[in-house]
């Protein structure tokens, strides 16, 4: 036995069993992870959205990050470096979004006019939220510094370029539909000179959209943007916008200490699983329709230089990688999984872009998922049965795609939007009051007042 300190000084036990070709682990490195959902192949995590960003916008260009899926807000974090950045999102980490909630209300407001900006958005988003949707604010950059005055030759924005994202188009009517905010979006920049409006969504074309709702579409659509913007005369007076709707789902991922999962042998690892009310609601799980919860391992091709076809169909066949699994008393050997590719540069060949991935899902029943991986510990062993040597990459829980649900009148004295009005709400309400936090501007004045306090008031102690 080995035993070594990792760089966050937590004590990592590496076992090497040469009789069953076998390398036991533990791991410090487990993060939740909000992703886009697509409408096939492999969802887009946080960090690779932030990282596709920043490798394709110039970092003096202003960029305003809007997002309205479920779990936006575990997105935020990943732009918290992001120069020039400012991101305002529907709900705080670990919440669901509504359709006819911040999302429709942030996409009018998102238009162009004299003193508009993206603080403009936010405020719109935030006083039309629904139940249970706390909105916040991220990035390195104020919204209310995101200037959306007419682009100008001569002012302070020369161009500007949009790309709206929703990997599986859906709604609750037809006011309330991802369509119905792509179109409103590209209505409120219509005839704006040197103005640009990308979309991916759906199937691409056959939904409406110029780039079909995957990855690569997503990077297509961000590539036309950064063209029209790098091209310019001066990038730093042109603007970037990416808004987000639609689905959302949540993982909570660790990053292997043994980044190879060799021919023949097995890696085990250990990790938390979900906690309640923290990392999310486990109600959530089983109130949304479609989502499917899972034990997910991604394999990066892309960052070994390894090649798959994807005219092939599937590089591993059941029973190829074996999931065993235990947790809260529940113990399974999983040998069936979906396969999902990430072809980032739309060539048809996983690996040979660097961003390139297959992600490998183990399905857990939902209510053995609810009931085992929250507040459990959560031990895996992953077995390679097949003849290729594969790189190993973050694995661990995934909640499925999360629909957003319909709107629900929010209570506003629940400030904290946990579902009950208490004496914390009141307490946050306060603290955000006395530091002028445009979000204690309740009755959507444009000031934090008086007028606020009393509101707020009389809310918390009438119930709602």
């Amino acid at each position: 036995m080995r035993q070594f300190v990792g760089r966050s000084g937590a004590m990592i036990v590496a076992l090497l069993v040469a009789s069953g070709s076998a390398v036991a682990q533990t791991s410090s490195t487990t993060k939740k992870h909000g992703t886009l959902c697509v409408s096939s192949g492999c969802p887009m995590y946080d960090f690779e959205l932030a990282d596709l960003i920043a490798s394709h916008i110039p970092a003096c260009t202003k960029k305003l990050i809007v997002l309205t899926e479920c779990y936006g807000g575990d997105v935020v974090n990943d732009f918290a470096n992001s120069p020039n950045t400012a991101v305002i999102s529907a709900t705080s980490p670990g919440q669901l979004a509504q359709y006819g909630g911040y999302d429709d209300d942030a996409a009018n407001a998102l238009r162009p006019g004299p003193g508009r900006n993206g603080n403009d958005v936010h405020v719109a988003g935030r006083n039309g939220r629904g139940k249970g949707e706390k909105p916040m604010r991220g990035g390195t950059m104020s919204a209310g510094n995101f200037n959306l005055d007419d682009v100008s030759s001569n002012g302070p924005v020369r161009s500007r370029h949009i790309v709206y994202y929703a990997g599986i188009p859906g709604g609750t009517s037809a006011a309330h539909h991802d369509n119905t905010y792509r179109d409103t979006i590209r209505n409120n920049f219509a005839g704006q000179a040197n103005t640009t409006v990308h979309t991916a969504g759906g199937r691409g074309a056959g939904s409406g959209y110029d780039q079909p709702g995957t990855t690569g579409g997503l990077h297509r659509a961000i590539d036309d943007a950064a063209t029209e913007i790098t091209n310019s005369p001066d990038p730093c007076r042109e603007q970037f916008i990416l808004f987000v709707s639609d689905h959302g789902d949540l993982e909570k991922l660790t990053q292997s200490q043994v980044r190879e999962l060799r021919a023949g042998r097995t890696v085990k690892t250990a990790l938390p699983g979900f906690v309640s009310g923290v990392d999310a609601d486990p109600a959530d799980f089983l109130s949304t329709a479609g989502n499917i919860t899972s034990y997910s391992v991604l394999l990066p091709l892309g960052t070994v230089g390894m090649m798959w076809n994807m005219d092939q169909g599937r590089m591993l066949e059941p029973g190829q990688l074996v999931l065993t699994v235990s947790a809260g008393g529940y113990r399974s050997e999983i040998n069936t999984f979906r396969e999902l590719h990430s072809d980032f540069d739309s060539s048809g060949v996983i690996g040979d872009f660097s961003m390139d991935t297959i992600l490998i899902e183990f399905d857990i029943p939902e209510d053995v998922f609810v009931t085992s991986f929250f507040d459990n510990d959560v031990t895996v062993a992953l077995t390679n049965r097949s003849h290729l040597d594969l790189p190993l990459g973050l694995q661990g829980l995934h909640s499925g795609e999360m629909a957003k649900a319909e709107y629900k009148e929010p209570c506003l004295a629940d400030y904290d939007a946990n579902g009950e009005v208490e004496d914390a709400d009141s307490e946050a309400y306060m603290q955000a009051f006395e530091m002028q936090d445009p979000d204690a501007d309740l009755n959507g004045s444009g000031e934090v007042e008086a007028e606020d306090l009393a509101l707020f008031l009389e809310r918390f102690f009438s119930g709602c």
